[in-house]
């Protein structure tokens, strides 16, 4: 027994930056992968990956999202972590390309899209690389959603968006500074802000 823990894990970080931990984890005792349902979508997560803290409000935010995307669209989820939110979205969608550099993640997709079915499976890819290398996909996208850390959008990122063939775009920020540094720049390129929803996901 754990007493109540589920698993328990060493990280080592031997680099002198300002990164909490290291790119090497070892399990000393529990699962590989912890299962959390989050949206419609059983979710499989290494400790390595970011999740929110408060699931029932990224929940929340998730339907929202869910509900005001575009559907049947090729949709390119930027800073996908384990692209919890274009799994949500594949199943009214025509295609779905999630986008991260965390390699940990990439096993999370992966796991969890071995539990999916075969139709859903099919339109949903995951490309384990950095913004910089996918522009291509961007661009090509009839929907963007991203989920940046902190610092925001970068500015190559940016003027992908407005390169882009894109109809929509989605941004869940955790950020308001960069959010309104990022959307003031969006809106003197030509888009404009249909809907806004705020959430305290750290109370």
């Amino acid at each position: 027994s754990l007493g109540g823990f589920h698993s328990i894990w060493l990280n080592f970080n031997i680099e002198k930056t300002n990164r909490i931990f290291g790119n090497n984890w070892l399990l000393c005792v529990g699962e590989m992968y912890l299962r959390e349902k989050l949206g419609k979508i059983s979710c499989f997560i290494h400790p390595a990956c970011f999740v929110q803290a408060h699931l029932s409000l990224f929940e929340h935010a998730l339907s929202i999202i869910c509900q005001e995307a575009l559907p049947s669209k090729r949709i390119c989820e930027c800073y996908s972590g384990m692209g919890v939110i274009g799994l949500n979205l594949a199943s009214f969608s025509k295609e779905i390309h999630c986008v991260e550099i965390n390699p940990f993640a990439k096993q999370c997709f992966d796991r969890t899209c071995s539990f999916l079915p075969q139709e859903i499976k099919n339109k949903v890819f995951f490309h384990p690389t950095s913004m910089e290398k996918s522009l291509r996909l961007l661009k090509t996208s009839e929907v963007i959603v991203v989920d940046p850390p902190r610092r925001g959008l970068e500015a190559f990122v940016l003027d992908a968006i407005d390169q882009s063939q894109a109809e929509q775009l989605i941004y869940l920020s955790c950020s308001t500074n960069s959010f309104m540094r990022d959307c003031s720049r969006l809106l003197k390129n030509g888009w404009h802000v249909e809907k806004v929803f705020g959430y305290l996901f750290f109370p």
